[in-house]
């Protein structure tokens, strides 16, 4: 089977301050076990940022993406952003087209309601579904493949307490 992505937006061009970011973040995740909070306005290309953040990362290191955003339209808006802008990321829903071996960059996107809702755990983090690994099984076996796990929480004011 092959599998085409294709981006429906041109690829943005970095301005000089979303570069200047997109480099301290990058250094500071690098040189630090702490978390990183990124805040701008609306339309300031945060989703931009963050995924040339991970690319960056993903350059240093091996790592799994977890992202999660607040509304379920935000998925695949987030999915394309990552095809058009971040060559060396591969966006998939985690709803249903996680595997059991991921590769470095790769980046599983869900909604955090559809994670947090009881009636949809399941489907999420323990499918019956034979050929949808578990989300702890996908971890596990990320991890033994040498992945570090990162985690992208956009819009946190949001959707997550303290």
């Amino acid at each position: 089977m092959i599998e085409f992505s294709v981006p429906q937006n041109a690829p943005v061009v970095a301005e000089q301050f979303q570069s200047a970011i997109i480099e301290a973040m990058s250094q500071h995740l690098l040189n630090s076990d702490l978390p990183a909070l990124l805040r701008a306005p609306t339309g300031s290309g945060k989703t931009l940022m963050m995924g040339r953040v991970l690319e960056k990362l993903c350059q240093q290191e091996r790592f799994l993406w977890l992202w999660f955003v607040p509304f379920v339209n935000l998925v695949q808006q987030t999915e394309e952003a990552i095809t058009a802008n971040c060559q060396n990321l591969k966006p998939y829903l985690m709803a249903c087209e996680r595997q059991y071996d991921h590769n470095n960059g790769d980046v599983l996107i869900a909604n955090a309601q559809q994670v947090a809702s009881k009636s949809q755990q399941r489907k999420i983090f323990n499918p019956s579904d034979e050929f949808t690994p578990a989300i702890f099984a996908l971890i596990e076996r990320a991890r033994v493949n040498g992945l570090k796990i990162g985690v992208v929480i956009d819009e946190a004011h949001i959707g997550v307490s303290s």
